[in-house]
């Protein structure tokens, strides 16, 4: 891992010349006493936020991906931040 957590290992790192959001408590309040989910679509609104996050920081273009989500019965919340090239 190219970055440093917590001392949970959460957090922001960079690996491959990608930026990785790794997070052990689902970051929706939406979705606070909600069980396993079958979609991704909830999800989306940690990724729309992140995105708008690191828009401001950076002030380029980001795409935002959801690799994978504690509401699908991982350990943790991955998203995968890829910076436009444009």
């Amino acid at each position: 891992m190219g970055g440093k957590g917590n001392e949970n290992g959460a957090g922001w790192y960079i690996e491959e010349n990608q930026l990785y959001t790794k997070m052990f408590t689902c970051e929706c309040p939406m979705l606070e006493k909600a069980a396993l989910l079958q979609s991704l679509t909830w999800c989306h609104c940690t990724a729309g936020y992140n995105k708008k996050l690191f828009e401001l920081v950076f002030e380029i273009p980001v795409y935002v991906e959801i690799l994978q989500s504690i509401r699908q019965g991982f350990d943790f919340c991955l998203l995968r931040v890829t910076f436009s090239k444009d």
